[in-house]
């Protein structure tokens, strides 16, 4: 019984493995991440009233074969968001998540994270995002930031608790991260620049990453 238990578990382990492997191209690239990241740099500068300029970006995790860094600022306001896309294997880019990957860097959550629905009647189709505002630890003066993240594989922006389970089976996976500075700036949502931005972000990636077949 016991060489049986052995071979249960290593048979089990072995086929974890392998899955695994499978799951984050280990082996052999997948075609289909690298394809849906070419569509990154079809998102265009201008959007609407918001103009946007590119910034620097450390490669990400194993997995993740494209990324898109800019910073958007309204012309007639002034505002300002900056916005993070990235595509590659559902695995790695189901995962680090703004509240845990800011936490390393200096900020902590001022509250659990929360989920944001786009409202009806926006230039974009039905969307949903986790939203959560953060400050920085120990500084005389903390800044604090307002993150709306979410995930894509199909064209519809979704926030699910297992991100990880959820897209498991699509063979590519977008993240998208929506911020801006919150120091001096109203806690409410309807007053967000990041809230007005996001439609109109969402209708034109809609047109860039989800084509038509």
């Amino acid at each position: 019984m016991r060489i049986l238990h052995i071979a249960t578990v290593c048979a089990v382990m072995i086929t974890s493995g392998i899955v695994y492997g499978l799951w984050i191209d280990r082996w052999s690239p997948s075609p289909e991440p690298r394809a849906a990241a070419a569509r990154l740099a079809d998102l265009p500068m201008a959007i609407g009233e918001w103009q946007g300029e590119t910034l620097p970006f450390e490669e990400g995790p194993r997995g993740t074969v494209g990324c898109l860094a800019r910073r958007y600022r309204n012309q007639v306001s002034g505002a300002t968001v900056s916005v993070l896309l990235v595509c590659g294997r559902p695995g790695p880019v189901s995962v680090h998540t703004p509240d845990v990957c800011y936490s390393g860097a200096g900020y902590d959550p001022t509250a659990p994270p929360t989920r944001y629905t786009m409202p009806r009647g926006s230039v974009a189709g039905p969307a949903e995002f986790w939203t959560a505002d953060l400050q920085e630890v120990g500084a005389a003066v903390p800044a604090r930031l307002r993150i709306y993240w979410g995930w894509s594989a199909t064209g519809s922006w979704t926030a699910p608790d297992n991100p990880r389970l959820a897209f498991a089976r699509f063979p590519a996976l977008y993240k998208l991260y929506v911020l801006r500075d919150g120091t001096g700036g109203s806690g409410r949502q309807d007053a967000d620049p990041c809230t007005a931005f996001l439609p109109r972000l969402l209708a034109e990636l809609d047109q860039c990453l989800f084509p038509p077949a």
